[in-house]
């Protein structure tokens, strides 16, 4: 997850869900968060891991989640387009 201005946080996923043969389905998905509190930003940028144990009771779907949150070393120091956490446009 990165800060992209005040406000915004985009992030990119890699999902891998097992199939009923056994194989596994993997994909790749993006997303932007728009915050309510346009000033709110993330303090340096995270990864972040989510672990979904799902079953089924009947019609009944249940899920139990773990989670894992680091936050990264500052990718880029200096003027660059980079600079911390924050991406700049253009």
């Amino acid at each position: 997850m990165l800060s992209f201005d005040s406000g915004n946080i985009a992030a990119l996923a890699v999902a891998r869900w097992r199939k009923s043969d056994g194989s596994n389905l993997d994909a790749i998905f993006s997303t932007r968060y728009k915050l309510a509190d346009a000033r709110a930003a993330l303090p340096r940028p995270q990864f972040r891991r989510m672990e979904a144990q799902p079953s089924f009771d009947g019609k009944r779907f249940h899920c139990a989640y773990n989670g894992y949150i680091q936050e990264l070393p500052l990718a880029v120091e200096g003027d660059g387009l980079c600079t911390g956490n924050t991406v700049r446009p253009g």
